[in-house]
């Protein structure tokens, strides 16, 4: 099951790199585009009843999800820096003495055991071991300048500016210190605008999950209210985080506030693909009668669910609204799959009965309307059944 559930993974991944091959999709976009395209995998030939379902927030293969989301060029520059790191090693390694050799041995086979279990999980996706792997990448290095002397060249260098510094005089020397004097401060207002650019990055959303969770803590205890409020709260932090509009979206649409829910759900719906989306703002338009909105979120729907049995209701209800419609081809069609999906599903039969007779396709609907009498003969839907029959026979 693991195994399929990767391969699974990997072919729809692949399929996202077909769409984004150049340039990708974007840093960090792997888990918002995922479902998607997992849908669209499982709606291609028996691929749902081969592989198992789930939700894949990384691809277990680190160079496809770079590949993905950086596009051709970020997997070659990645493959690149892998190859000078590799090649500086044996380049310089014979220059290593005693301990050193030890070190970077044991750096770069850190370093190795990352890129292997990058082909079948995520640990650069992983706080630690994305830290640990660019560190030894950093520590080798550093023992390689080391070892080429770079050390020694450096002071070398430092020893010839300070004696030319010396002999050429006073005025020399007060220019060279207002130049330093310069150098500090134009590194210090870099420091304090790198700092700045941390803050809105990593701090304002890191302090938007924190009010996301006290949200979530609240919403169990009931104080729904509240929960909204700290939402509101934490979206000011951080207003791409689409979590926080689909909880309260979802808040408001047990209220029965439909059209405010609505709004939520489609501001969450810029930011983040939620498998339960899709339906409940279906839903929302149903509750508000807009049969034809929520349509295309009810296709959506049906795709996103994980397996036949949880996809029948959804179909059961789109071909419904077909209907109600008189949109019959599409009805036929829904209540068609809803069958092949689910064999014995007597409203499936009785809808598709439905959308044979309004195209006037009797026979069809004939067979259709037998089908559900033989399937359940003392159920409510089968003496409808036999009622239809009854008036097509006069």
């Amino acid at each position: 099951s693991s195994v399929l559930r990767r391969v699974a993974t990997w072919k729809f991944t692949w399929m996202m790199i077909e769409d984004y091959t150049l340039l990708g999709s974007g840093l960090g976009t792997y888990d918002y585009h995922s479902l998607k395209y997992q849908a669209d995998f499982f709606a291609r030939n028996d691929n749902r009843d081969i592989y198992p379902h789930g939700f894949a927030a990384q691809a277990h293969n680190e160079y496809l999800q770079l590949w993905s989301e950086l596009g051709i060029i970020g997997l070659i520059l990645f493959i690149w820096i892998l190859f000078a790191y590799y090649r500086n090693i044996f380049k310089y390694f014979r220059k290593f003495k005693g301990k050193q050799k030890v070190f970077t041995i044991a750096l770069a086979g850190g370093v190795t055991a990352v890129l292997v279990d990058s082909l079948f999980g995520f640990p650069l996706q992983l706080a630690t071991s994305l830290f640990l792997f660019w560190l030894f990448m950093g520590l080798t290095s550093a023992q390689i300048a080391l070892a080429n002397n770079g050390q020694k060249k450096y002071d070398m260098h430092n020893k010839e500016e300070s004696n030319q510094s010396f002999k050429s005089g006073e005025d020399s020397t007060q220019k060279r210190g207002a130049i330093f004097f310069l150098r500090k401060y134009i590194l210090s207002f870099f420091l304090v605008a790198i700092m700045l650019v941390l803050i809105l990055f990593l701090i304002r959303p890191f302090v938007a999950r924190i009010y996301w969770y006290h949200g979530n803590q609240e919403l169990i205890k009931g104080n729904h209210n509240v929960a909204i409020k700290i939402y509101e709260e934490g979206l000011k932090w951080n207003p791409w985080q689409g979590e926080m509009y689909y909880d309260i979206g979802v808040v408001l649409s047990n209220r029965g506030l439909n059209t405010p829910a609505i709004e939520y759900y489609k501001k969450a719906e810029k930011y983040v693909d939620h498998h339960y989306l899709p339906r409940n703002i279906a839903n929302s338009f149903l509750k508000k009668g807009q049969l034809k909105e929520a349509i295309p979120y009810l296709e959506k729907a049906i795709k996103y669910q994980p397996d036949k049995k949880k996809m029948l209701p959804l179909q059961l209800q789109l071909g419904n609204i077909y209907l109600t419609i008189k949109d019959f081809k599409n009805a036929e069609r829904h209540f068609a799959d809803a069958i092949h999906d689910n064999p014995n599903t007597e409203e499936a039969y009785y809808g598709l009965a439905g959308a044979y007779l309004n195209q006037g396709k009797k026979e069809q609907g004939i067979e259709a309307l037998q089908k559900v009498i033989e399937l359940e003969p003392e159920s409510k839907l089968a003496g409808y059944a036999k009622t239809t029959l009854t008036k097509i026979k006069l």
